[in-house]
């Protein structure tokens, strides 16, 4: 097996999204650059185990499998999960060395246990090893498949799109969460994460297909709300935009990110239905004082963010990597909470502006009420006008004059062809918190997005 060769060779380690995601053409700076929230993989439970299953993984186990007992292989199947369920709790606690040590013996006692795999490789991730994510995840995906629960595919598919957003491989990070999606199609972080990666590129309409796909797969998975909303922003549909947001808030009212995203929304929606310039602005400053006062609750300082996720990869190499140089795929920087300062200025800004242009407009209307027009005056009865030359009738036996030919309009006068606009996407989003109790979902018709390759092409 790959990963007992790595195991002999001392390469043990450890291993571990969404969007944030909207977007404005103004001339300030871009408050539509929150980051996505991206879901990292979740806690799962160690599967249960049954014969038949145990009888499969004993006759894939590699040479001299046939004469193995399928009841030893059973109880070391069972023993090695249990294992690796510790493992997985060590991880989630941030004891990465326990996570390790742990994750190590389960595949000593049985070398195809999955989820001791997945543990091991996100332990690796979280080290910014993502070389040996590659490797881990690919003798996951190794695995016998009438053994490997299509979840287990799943999570080791979404680690490989980790590992590759990481080194700035956006491709084969695309079809490593698209291969997410389809080994496990009702995982709502797969398709959370595959819509990410069609916001990146510009597809609106499919990231929010999978967005909203992802909530009806789990209506308490308020990181994909979140990611709904931005899709809806970057769209300019203002108020589906604001539904998502405020549906995250429902779930997870002290979300910092999702009050950012709902101040940014609020600043830039103009002209937002409803709502008047001042009281838009408003609100964008009030969700903003809400994710300051959230944000430094959660331990950020005036220059920070609270959390970390998949959105700091390939900002900066490991320590000890080489060189600094920044990957050009990489993720958007993280909103500070000074940035959020700065668009509460911005908005006040914008008030004082609007009342100037009302206390104007005001004045106008007053000037105009208080100056009547006078009328024009009748010119003297009888009177040609000064300007008319004297008739004289042509003699009839004299020939019409031919009109002046048209001149010919300058090149310079044709009106220059304008490049149509639209709106800029914008990358909203944050890092994940620990996730909120799932709401109890109601009956939804849930409908599969159709998705594509990058560029528009066809699956």
């Amino acid at each position: 097996m790959i990963v007992s060769r790595y195991l002999r060779r001392g390469l043990a380690g450890a291993l571990v999204f969404g969007a944030a995601v909207g977007g404005c053409a103004s001339q300030r700076p871009a408050p539509t650059e929150a980051p996505l929230e991206v879901e990292e993989p979740r806690v799962t439970p160690p599967p249960r185990v049954d014969a038949p299953a145990a009888k499969a993984g004993a006759a894939a186990s590699g040479p001299g499998a046939r004469d193995r007992d399928p009841e030893v292989e059973r109880r070391k199947m069972a023993a090695s999960r249990q294992q690796s369920a510790v493992a997985e709790a060590a991880l989630r606690a941030g004891d990465l060395e326990q996570a390790l040590k742990v994750s190590r013996e389960a595949l000593m006692t049985h070398e195809q246990n999955a989820a001791a795999m997945l543990v091991l490789a996100e332990v690796f991730y979280k080290q910014g090893k993502h070389e040996l994510v590659l490797a881990v995840a690919g003798s996951v995906l190794a695995i016998d498949p009438k053994v490997l629960r299509p979840e287990d595919a799943s999570r080791a598919h979404n680690l490989k799109g980790f590992a590759y957003v990481a080194m700035g491989k956006q491709e084969a990070a695309f079809q490593a969460f698209r291969k997410a999606a389809e080994s496990d199609d009702r995982s709502a972080s797969a398709w959370n994460n595959l819509g990410v990666q069609y916001l990146r590129i510009g597809d609106l309409k499919t990231a929010a297909d999978c967005f909203d796909y992802a909530t009806q797969l789990d209506p308490g998975f308020y990181r994909a709300h979140l990611n709904l909303g931005s899709a809806r922003r970057a769209a300019r549909d203002w108020q589906g935009a604001e539904r998502a947001y405020l549906a995250a808030l429902k779930l997870r009212a002290d979300y910092p990110e999702a009050h950012f995203n709902l101040g940014v929304l609020y600043l830039d929606a103009e002209p937002f239905p409803g709502l008047d310039v001042t009281a838009r602005l408003t609100k964008a400053i009030e969700s903003f004082g809400r994710y300051r006062e959230r944000a430094i609750a959660a331990g950020a300082t005036v220059g920070e963010r609270p959390g970390d996720d998949i959105a700091r990869a390939g900002k900066k190499p490991q320590k000890g990597g080489k060189g600094d140089k920044r990957s050009v795929n990489a993720a958007p920087e993280l909103v500070s909470v000074a940035q959020a300062d700065l668009y509460v200025e911005l908005a006040k800004k914008g008030i004082e502006r609007e009342k100037k242009r009302q206390e104007r407009d005001q004045q106008r209307r007053q000037r105009d009420a208080a100056s009547p027009a006078e009328p024009a005056k009748p010119s003297a009865e009888g009177a040609p006008p000064a300007s008319a030359p004297p008739a004289s009738a042509p003699p009839a036996s004299a020939p019409p004059a031919p009109a002046p030919p048209a001149p010919a309009p300058p090149a310079s006068s044709q009106p220059p062809v304008a490049a149509p606009a639209g709106p800029k996407p914008a990358e909203p989003a944050a890092p994940p918190p620990a996730p909120a109790e799932p709401v109890a979902p109601p009956p939804v018709q849930t409908v599969k997005p159709g998705v594509q390759r990058p560029g528009g092409k066809g699956p």
